[in-house]
């Protein structure tokens, strides 16, 4: 069974991966499979630092300056 939130990304980032490789000659397919294998990597490499404590997300970094107005 799946131990944490993280491990649920990493496993939907897995699946949209390989489905988008299924459809890959497209564009659309392409940037997201890029987006999904990135999203993953993340994911296994925040999982293993999670052992040490906690760990930030590069996605924090991208949605920070959207958010912004909605965190003041």
């Amino acid at each position: 069974m799946l131990k944490s939130p993280r491990s649920v990304l990493l496993l939907l980032a897995c699946a949209g991966a390989i489905s988008s490789f299924a459809s890959l000659p497209r564009f659309s397919a392409l940037v997201s499979l890029v987006v999904a294998a990135g999203i993953g990597i993340e994911q296994v490499v925040r999982l293993s630092a999670f052992r040490r404590g906690p760990a930030g997300s590069i996605l924090g970094a991208l949605v920070r300056p959207f958010a912004r107005k909605l965190l003041r």
